[in-house]
């Protein structure tokens, strides 16, 4: 691809500045989870905060227990919809099944209730 735009430094500096802020753009809103070491977890975590983020449903997510039958895997609430929308439409989605959807969200939901630093400390001690 550098090759193509090339031609010019400046086409090439333009491309790279492009390129740079429309991933950033996709990721900004992303913590850090690089303390989970299981790659697809981790790509999982980050797919689903960077979903709840960009829909501005912490608030919610920190309220809100989906029906005991149902879980998240089969609820019908319209934002748990949305989320997993936006989970798919997001650029190097994991591709969540029904299963890795649920428990993405179900730790999802114990960030919004719980914050990133217990999160973390759950994560590397169990402990909640």
């Amino acid at each position: 691809m550098k090759n193509t735009v090339r031609n010019s430094r400046k086409n090439w500096i333009k491309l790279n500045v492009y390129l740079s802020f429309n991933k950033l753009a996709t990721i900004k809103t992303m913590e850090d989870f690089s303390f989970i070491n299981d790659s697809m977890t981790r790509n999982n975590m980050e797919n689903g905060h960077a979903a709840v983020s960009q829909l501005e449903l912490w608030s919610w997510l920190k309220t809100f227990e989906p029906s005991e039958n149902t879980g998240f895997m089969f609820s019908s609430h319209p934002n748990v919809t949305q989320i997993g929308n936006k989970m798919h439409s997001l650029p190097d989605s994991p591709g969540h099944s029904g299963c890795s959807f649920a428990f993405t969200m179900r730790h999802l939901q114990y960030i919004a209730k719980n914050g990133m630093e217990k999160y973390k400390q759950f994560h590397e001690t169990g402990e909640q």
